[in-house]
């Protein structure tokens, strides 16, 4: 899908993120996290020039998770050299996770709402 866009980026004007879940089976381990990230820089022939750290769980998700997603990022990062840009995290874990990341310079909090319709959350799968 990404592909019939590309002509409508310049490289040298867009910054192109790699979106990370460390909580989703394809991006699980560094192995499958560098393989989509390949796999998406094939398809629209440009380079990434940041990851962002997007883990979660939806309502259900924790500090740890964030934290365990920015570990997997930063491997990602490492092997690469494409720095993480920063971490989302729900508004109301945004005290949590500064106070657990105080010590971590380089660590950047990205504070978001989640729009989801509680319905939707309450089906059973």
């Amino acid at each position: 899908i990404m592909n019939q866009f590309r002509k409508y980026f310049e490289r040298d004007d867009t910054d192109i993120y790699f979106l990370m879940n460390a909580n989703r089976p394809e991006t699980d381990t560094k192995e499958g996290a560098l393989f989509h990230l390949e796999q998406i820089k094939e398809e629209i022939k440009l380079d990434v020039n940041g990851i962002i750290n997007n883990t979660h769980m939806l309502a259900e998700t924790s500090v740890d998770d964030i934290l365990k997603g920015y570990e997997l990022c930063k491997e990602v990062s490492d092997e690469t050299g494409i720095p993480v840009i920063f971490s989302t995290c729900a508004v109301q874990l945004t005290d949590e996770l500064e106070e657990k990341t105080k010590h971590m310079g380089e660590f950047k909090i990205f504070p978001i709402k989640l729009y989801m319709r509680p319905t939707w959350l309450d089906v059973k799968i």
